[in-house]
């Protein structure tokens, strides 16, 4: 599917194809009876495979994924009919920044942390996504995405001195304000396709 495909700069899409760390992501989102799981930027649903995998014989759960890119969208459709038919998984397409997610959370009586994130994300919208899930009404319980190695590593760093404190972003001082924040793995960038200039890290 992946050589049939072309990305798009524009759109930051390089899509994770390793199925180790796939599935690594999806277990690590510890999908339990009941919960709601907002995939971002599903692409051609690689690690979407592995979530419906997790949400499986759970009862109650479901998969919601926001995909920006038009061309995307029969894909998925295509690829997964039987799970959007039985109704554990919605397929959306929008931009995730302009996707009024309380108005949507507020229809489908969905509360703050009755959610959480899952996505392997644009990163030039990395501080955005943060920031908007962060600050919303109704907010995830969790959130777990794909970062640039050095961004993680920001979001992690405390600061134990004034080299630190100095060195801390504005974001990483809001994710602390909010909540805990550990890098989970590091991600070479072989694998992705197409493969991004640096490496990254699941962070959560």
């Amino acid at each position: 599917m992946l050589e049939k495909f072309i990305t798009k700069k524009s759109l930051g899409q390089n899509f994770l194809h390793n199925k180790s760390i796939l599935e690594f992501i999806a277990k690590k989102s510890n999908i339990k009876e009941g919960d709601v799981i907002l995939e971002i930027g599903p692409g051609l649903g690689a690690l979407t495979e592995y979530l419906l995998k997790e949400i499986k014989d759970k009862k109650g759960s479901k998969l919601i994924c926001v995909e920006k890119d038009i061309r995307l969208i029969s894909k998925l459709e295509e690829r997964f009919s039987v799970f959007t038919k039985e109704g554990s998984l919605e397929i959306i397409h929008l931009d995730i920044l302009k996707w009024d997610s309380n108005d949507y959370f507020n229809k489908t009586n969905i509360k703050s942390f009755d959610y959480k994130i899952i996505a392997n994300i644009p990163y030039y919208i990395t501080g955005a996504i943060i920031e908007k899930f962060l600050s919303v009404e109704i907010k995830p319980s969790s959130i777990i995405i794909m970062v640039q190695k050095e961004v993680g590593e920001r979001l992690v760093r405390k600061e134990n001195n004034k080299v630190d404190a100095r060195k801390s972003s504005i974001l990483s001082l809001c994710t602390d304000y909010y909540g805990k924040t550990e890098i989970l793995k590091i991600v070479g960038k072989g694998n992705f396709n197409p493969p991004p200039k640096i490496d990254s890290c699941v962070v959560k």
